[in-house]
C-alpha cells in the first residue's frame, strides 16, 4: 500500500536515531524531504508534458502543487538548520 511504506520498510537496528537523541531533527528532515522531491519530479515532469498533453487548467494546478512543496521543502530546509545550529553549539536551547 502506498500510504504506508514507511511502516512496511524493513527495521535496520539503530539506523534512525530515537527523539531527543543527537541527529534526530537531521534524520526527520532527511526523511521528510525525500517524498518531496520526487513529488516535486513528477509534477515537473507533467507540466512539460512527459505523460501526455495537458490541459491548461491543470498546468495552473501543478505550478500551484509545485509552489507548495517548494514551501514545504523551505520549511525543512528552516528545521536542518536549526538542528545544525543546535548541533553545533552545545547546551544552548
Amino acid at each position: 500500500m502506498i500510504g504506508h511504506a514507511m511502516a512496511d520498510a524493513p527495521d535496520d537496528a539503530g539506523a534512525a536515531p530515537g527523539p531527543g537523541a543527537p541527529g534526530y531533527l537531521r534524520h526527520v528532515c532527511h526523511e521528510l524531504r525525500q517524498p518531496l522531491v520526487v513529488a516535486a519530479g513528477y509534477v515537473s515532469m507533467l507540466d512539460e508534458g512527459s505523460f501526455g498533453e495537458l490541459a491548461p487548467e491543470v498546468h495552473d494546478i501543478l505550478r500551484t502543487v509545485a509552489e507548495r512543496l517548494d514551501a514545504a521543502n523551505a520549511i525543512i530546509d528552516d528545521l536542518a538548520a536549526g538542528a545544525n545550529s543546535a548541533a553545533a553549539a552545545p547546551g544552548q536551547t
